[in-house]
This record gives structure tokens, sequence and C-alpha cells, in this order.
């Protein structure tokens, strides 16, 4: 068996040596050793074999890609007011912003494992995950994984400053932590809501809450352990935490693409509840990675079966974009004839959806009027697909 880490969770794509393609799995935390682990995967048979797959060794490189804009892209957010639209590719080790007509404007990072503040070009991350963008300040938080911190990347100024997190992994969860003064552990996404930063914070398997103006980050949910448990602020658990969204209400909805499940969590009360995914209606087997929520209609990316779940408001949930049958591909086209591979994040642009196609590097457009899926066209970048 051959483990592979794949994406910024610490994933990892197993292969037997038959070529079979097994389910990924995934490592939450570093210290753990990866034996414990093995023994839970089961056979996907939806997966292809490893040999049907163009070039598939290359999903065994870290040598980051130089003929393709992205490489392994893993988060996804745009600025509606100027079109940008920022990208966070976790092994170029950068961000890459992008205009809505596929010019690359900006590439943030010098694209080499490490952590620097400074200029974009001299700054370094390790596995850039999740990402908010403030439009008023013109500043892009972005969580900064494996370095264990927040970075704000000033757009005003051409800089990237930590803003949260001394660099260092906490070994126990702290109780409050002021900018820069202490450790914080696998910060995975991140929520914006007024002067209000929602931080996933995986490592620690906790819900934090951070005053912009304060700079004072607090836990407001999960007492740090490993399991399923409702309650209000610390009586509450996590079992993982992959993305953040805002339900109709302004709740928090704590995504977990490997759960048939998903946790709300009362900003007011701090209060947690589970909803699974079959009282909406969705299938429980599927791994949905982000949901988007607009105009009273849901929107589910479902990355296991590469498509794109819509939910209205009053009636039942169906298959927007994307493949009917789970077969991953890549076509564009209207409703189901579309097909993408792995889509793991997606955000809104004006109308559209843009959706973060990882394994056919792509930034898909969805017309949420027309159900039609086209591909933004990057400018001196060709399509490789798997290649």
């Amino acid at each position: 068996l051959l483990p592979y880490e794949l994406d910024e969770y610490g994933s990892f794509i197993c292969v037997l040596e038959n070529g079979q393609l097994f389910k990924t799995l995934s490592i939450f935390d570093e210290d753990r050793s990866l034996p414990a682990y093995l023994d839970s995967i089961t056979l996907n048979d939806k997966n292809p074999s490893l040999s049907s797959i163009p070039n598939a060794n290359e999903l065994l490189n870290e040598t980051p890609r130089v003929d393709a804009l992205f490489d392994l892209p893993v988060s996804i957010c745009a600025d509606n007011r100027s079109g940008r639209i920022f990208v966070a590719d976790a092994r170029k080790q950068q961000i890459i912003v992008i205009s809505d007509d596929g010019r690359v404007i900006e590439t943030v990072g010098i694209g080499a494992k490490g952590n620097a503040e400074g200029r974009f070009s001299l700054a370094r991350f390790n596995r850039p995950a999740g990402m908010a963008f403030d439009e008023q300040r013109n500043l892009l938080y972005v969580a900064d994984m494996l370095n264990h911190q927040i970075k704000v990347l000033d757009f005003n100024l051409g800089e990237v400053r930590n803003l949260l997190g001394s660099g260092s992994k906490s070994l126990i969860p702290p109780t409050q932590v002021d900018g820069t003064s202490a450790a914080i552990d696998q910060p995975s996404d991140l929520l914006l809501v007024g002067n209000d930063l929602y931080i996933s914070m995986m490592g620690d398997k906790q819900l934090w809450k951070m005053n912009l103006l304060t700079k004072r980050a607090v836990p407001i949910a999960g007492k740090g352990d490993y399991k399923l448990q409702d309650g209000i602020g610390r009586d509450a658990s996590f079992e993982t935490m992959s993305s953040l969204a805002l339900d109709e209400q302004g709740n928090i909805m704590v995504i977990d693409q490997n759960k048939p499940y998903y946790r709300l969590v009362n900003p007011q009360t701090n209060e947690v509840s589970t909803v699974h995914y079959s009282s909406e209606n969705l299938d429980n087997e599927s791994a949905y990675t982000s949901v988007l929520i607009k105009d009273m209609e849901r929107f589910y990316l479902d990355a296991s079966a590469n498509r794109m779940i819509k939910f209205p408001n009053g009636e039942k949930p169906s298959v927007f974009v994307g493949s009917a049958d789970g077969e991953g591909a890549y076509l564009d086209g209207k409703k189901t004839k579309s097909r993408f591979w792995n889509p793991i994040d997606m955000c809104f642009l004006g109308n559209e959806i843009l959706v973060l196609d990882q394994f056919n590097r792509l930034i898909r457009r969805v017309n949420t009027k027309k159900a039609k899926t086209s591909t933004l066209q990057l400018s001196d970048y060709k399509f490789i697909f798997m290649s």
C-alpha cells in the first residue's frame, strides 16, 4: 500500500500494487502515525484504476508544475467589486490573483515552502488553505495551515503580514490568543462576518472567532477532543472540520466532507447542533466540501461525485451541474452534460459560481440561471489534464 500526501488537509491517496485506487484518507494530526489510520480505508469502487488515469504518477511528484497556472489548487474566493479571483495553491505555496477574464494580476509568494512576511514576491507559506476577502479594506485573509498562522495580504501596500499565531503548533488548545503572541493549531478555513473572522481550527478541533479590531481570538465552540457531541460552547465537540459557511439565519455551518452531517453554530449563544444531510433529502454517502447560499437557494459541492447539488427553498434537491453517475472528467455544457474532476471549492462572482476544479487544474464558471458550465480561459497557460 502506497500512501501519498495529496492535499492541504494532509489527505493521502492510497494505491495497491495492482493499481487499484482506494479512498483518500485524511490525517488531521501531524503527530499521529499513519498505520493507525490505514485500517479504516475501504475500497472505493467509483474510483478508476491507476492505469486508466493519464500519467497518474504526476500525483506522486512533489515538485510544482511550471507549465500550468495551478498545481494543487485548494481554495478559491473572489472580490465582487473588482472581479479579482484568488486561488490558494498548496503545492506551489502561493496565492494566485486572476482577473475575471483570465489574466494573472499577481502571484503572492516566492513559490517555496517556508514562513516569511514582507513584499508579495518574497512571502512564504506552508500549505495555504481557506481564504476570506475583505472588500471594504482590500485585504485577503489566508489560513496558512502548516505554519499554524493566519496571514493577511494587504493589496493597498503589496505586503503579507502575520495576523494570528506565533508560527508554532499549540500543544494544548489555548483559551485566548492576542495577535501573534501564542501558538495555534492548523487553521483550515475562514469566514468573514463584519469585523469578526471565524476560523475552523482543524488541529484543535474548535471553532474560533477573531475580532479584527482588537486582534483577539478565542475559541467559541468545541472542547478540543475528537467526538460528535452537541452542546453550548466548550461543552460541544467536533470530529473534524473542513470548511465554513453562513446559513440563511446567520448561523455558522461547519462542514466535514467525510461525515453524513454538518454542524450548526449559533454565533449569539455558541450552541452547536448537528444536521444530517438525510434531513435535507441529500445523499449521506457523498462528500460535500463547500456550501453557498444566495436568495434562499443552497448549492452543495459534492467532490466525491463530481457535481453540484441545488437545493431551492421548500423543494427537493437535485443535480444542478456535473455528473449524474459520479464520473470524473472534463467537459463544458448544460446541466448534467458538464463534467468536473474533484471540484474542491467554490465562491460567488456576480451571478456566477466559480468552481475550483482541482484535478483538472481549472476554474469553471457556472451560470446559476441557465445551469451552464464553462471554463475560465487562463491567459498564457495551457489546459493540462493530469499530464
